[in-house]
């Protein structure tokens, strides 16, 4: 059961992780508008620097990407067997359990000679006794 709550941790942490590294990625298309407006940032130097930056997060994301699905399903197997160890051990019996039947009926017999019989239907019967 121990191994349950780790796996979940794991994958809770890889999850943020993922987010996070998706968000902090820049997106693949061209910003047009920059260059018309000499906003671009591409010199010798900086494209390098930058296109080193952006590989080593794909890598990184991939890697995560990769070990959260392959996490995601050994968790689902260990689930299972989970179950089935459990679902195994208590059914030890191969007969169910047999249940006796209760009785529901009531006699009370007052001072004055009355019998009072209540079923299981809530109706009561007020007879005199000889």
């Amino acid at each position: 059961m121990a191994i349950e709550y780790v796996l979940g941790s794991i994958l809770i942490l890889l999850g943020i992780a993922l987010i996070v590294l998706v968000l902090l990625q820049k997106g693949k298309g061209k910003n047009k508008m920059g260059a018309v407006a000499g906003g671009s940032s591409d010199t010798f130097f900086g494209k390098n620097q930058s296109t080193t930056k952006e590989k080593m997060l794909e890598r990184i994301t991939t890697i995560i990407a990769i070990v959260f699905v392959v996490l995601s399903i050994v968790t689902y197997l260990v689930q299972i067997g989970i179950n089935r160890s459990s679902a195994a051990n208590t059914n030890t019996n191969s007969e169910p359990a047999v249940v006796q039947p209760t009785d529901t009926t009531a006699d009370t017999t007052d001072t004055a000679g009355t019998t009072d019989t209540t079923d299981t239907a809530g109706t009561t019967d007020t007879t005199e006794a000889e």
